[in-house]
């Protein structure tokens, strides 16, 4: 009878500590995973607004004349009537220069005479 009670007791002891454990030791885990969620979440809305405030001060300076000048000029190569725009090349690249041994000399040839 002692043995039976001391396996009782003991599956009892087991017992409350796996109810405890699911009680009281997952809610805690799920809490701290909502805590860096939400400690994320705050990051990602700094960041938002940074960058809405960077685009809103972006859209104040897009509805200046200057601006719009500057932008019409530079991309779009726009210029008042009676003004002359002139386009500046890169310069050209530099020549190849293949060693004159085989298997290089028959396309050194054609690169130099491509008219053949």
């Amino acid at each position: 009878m002692a043995i039976a009670r001391r396996t009782l007791v003991t599956a009892l002891l087991v017992i409350t500590v796996i109810v405890v454990l699911v009680y009281a030791v997952l809610p805690s885990r799920a809490y701290f995973d909502q805590r860096e969620a939400l400690s994320d979440a705050r990051a990602d809305l700094a960041d938002l607004e940074a960058d809405n405030e960077r685009l809103t001060s972006r859209i104040t300076e897009l509805g200046t004349r200057s601006e719009i000048e500057l932008l019409a000029r530079r991309d779009f190569n726009l210029v008042y009537p009676g003004q002359e725009t002139y386009a500046i090349l890169p310069a050209p690249p530099p020549p190849v220069s293949l060693p004159a041994t085989w298997p290089f000399w028959p396309v050194g040839r054609l690169l130099d005479d491509p008219g053949d």
